[in-house]
């Protein structure tokens, strides 16, 4: 399978010191999921600081499985049944994200919600709308209008819908609800 983003994408979107892989002896054995366990150790995910997406500072020793990175991961309403799969990936708006290490789903978990929402359907397209807002990010971060604010998040909103259209299937997405959304209002 083709990745939707190459490490050189990561790269050039975020700087060859800001990307990070995950050698396959250290990679959770939880995540058996092949095309996931070939992207983190060939592709990789970005470390920036002070970015909408925060990985863990143990990304570089493998992801821990989801009760240790979140000891309250117990208590979903419907735990999902691959739930021995499900590893951390960091935090997303200051909301946890999952990888289900069997499938490759990516997921976010609210603060403060016992629903797990569906926000990628792969770990390399993940990875594709970070870059996405990356190239957006300056005007983003930065002391901006909201009407701009609100026609950038528009477009994100729109591109991912077009990446990643079985992730996308309300006006409400996760991405947009829970990960976009405080971009506009920043």
């Amino acid at each position: 399978m083709a990745f939707a983003v190459s490490h050189g994408d990561l790269e050039a979107a975020f700087g060859a010191a800001h990307v990070t892989t995950i050698p396959p002896d250290r990679l959770n054995p939880a995540v058996t999921h092949p095309d996931s366990r070939r992207f983190l150790a060939e592709v990789g995910l970005p470390t920036a600081d002070r970015f909408l997406y925060a990985p863990l500072e143990c990304l570089t020793s493998g992801l821990p499985n989801a009760v240790d990175f979140d000891p309250g991961f117990g208590y979903l309403e419907v735990p999902p049944k691959t739930v021995e799969h499900w590893v951390g990936l960091g935090f997303c708006q200051a909301h946890r994200i999952f990888l289900d290490g069997a499938t490759g789903i990516v997921w976010l978990l609210p603060d403060g919600e016992s629903e797990a929402y569906v926000l990628n359907t792969r770990l390399d397209l993940f990875a594709r709308c970070l870059c996405s807002v990356r190239r957006r990010w300056d005007v983003l971060a930065g002391p901006t209008d909201i009407d701009l604010r609100t026609t950038i998040v528009d477009e994100l909103a729109a591109t991912f819908a077009a990446l990643d259209p079985a992730a996308i299937n309300s006006p409400e997405t996760t991405w947009r609800y829970w990960g976009l959304s405080d971009l506009a209002d920043y």
